[in-house]
């Protein structure tokens, strides 16, 4: 896709269209600005589009309000590097496939009300308008992980699953959270062991929908309220999708590929392993599913 930054002096902008793209080889509306699409590999590029197709907008809102502009699996996600300028409003919603993830961006258009929090796109999203006001902190504003109505509901799904899979949110077990498995998923119909939480997988469409988690046990008793660990001699920060050991708060549960007490430690030595997943056409998945990207952590820049 192709469109003009009325926000930028009408800067051109290319980009990869995922979902809601309109027809190839037409313009339409897309984010509330007129976009050119096509569909052949390259099409969008500077030879090959003529920018002219698109209509230049007749007003431009200028402002130069700086927003953290990034997805929650970039760690450096609310540093000076992803900073950008000329935002209208800056927000902050949870990842929708993975609510652990904080996705800090710039508005253009129909932006809340600044200082409210309020639906955008199908998520509840903070709104607000002061230099930088997006950056670390500013979720707590946000409903706790798992908390999201529209878990459940069409609104909430992907494709292109191995697997579907249900758990209870290691914070709060009352919560239940529905995902899509890539890798090391368990036996269909079956509860297993999964990240170190019981996990209950299937292989229908829609199978771990609102009903399915009623497979899983009861909810524990014990949780903890943040990934670090204040319990017994232990302070422990799990990193790069580890999570917590919740009895003794001293042990991180790695995923695969990563390594050390804090599973700091990424092993960058091998390939990834599952070329016919870790596709160049598949990483717009890196902004969606923290599994795929620690299992296609090259073609997700990982390492």
């Amino acid at each position: 896709m192709v469109y003009r930054n009325a926000n930028d002096g009408n800067m051109v902008i290319r980009r990869c269209c995922t979902s809601g793209c309109g027809e190839d080889g037409k313009t339409s509306e897309f984010e509330g600005r007129e976009a050119y699409f096509c569909t052949s590999n390259l099409c969008n590029a500077t030879q090959s589009t003529s920018t002219s197709t698109i209509t230049t907008a007749t007003t431009t809102v200028q402002t130069s309000l700086a927003c953290y502009d990034c997805s929650g699996f970039n760690e450096q996600c609310g540093t000076e590097s992803t900073l950008i300028s000329n935002c209208r409003s800056c927000m902050v919603y949870r990842n929708p496939v993975d609510q652990t993830k904080i996705e800090r961006h710039c508005c253009y258009w129909n932006c809340g009300s600044s200082g409210t929090i309020t639906e955008y796109d199908g998520r509840p999203t903070y709104f607000c308008s002061n230099d930088r006001c997006n950056g670390i902190g500013v979720e707590s504003l946000l409903e706790p992980t798992g908390f999201s109505e529209q878990c459940g509901t069409e609104s909430t799904l992907i494709s292109n699953c191995r697997s579907c899979m249900v758990y209870r949110n290691p914070v709060d077990q009352t919560k239940i959270e529905r995902h899509c498995c890539y890798w090391n998923c368990g036996t269909p119909g079956s509860v297993s062991e999964y990240d170190g939480r019981p996990t209950y997988f299937c292989t229908n469409d829609k199978c771990n929908g609102i009903g399915a988690e009623y497979n899983l046990g009861s909810p524990a008793t014990t949780s903890t309220t943040t990934t670090a660990s204040l319990i017994g001699p232990c302070i422990l920060n799990c990193k790069n999708g580890g999570t917590l050991e919740t009895v003794d708060g001293c042990y991180c549960y790695c995923v695969e590929n990563t390594s050390g007490k804090e599973c700091e430690t990424i092993d960058c030595s091998k390939q990834d392993e599952n070329d016919e997943a870790c596709n160049v056409g598949n990483k717009p998945l890196c902004y969606e599913s923290e599994i795929f990207v620690h299992e296609c952590r090259h073609l997700c820049e990982l390492c």
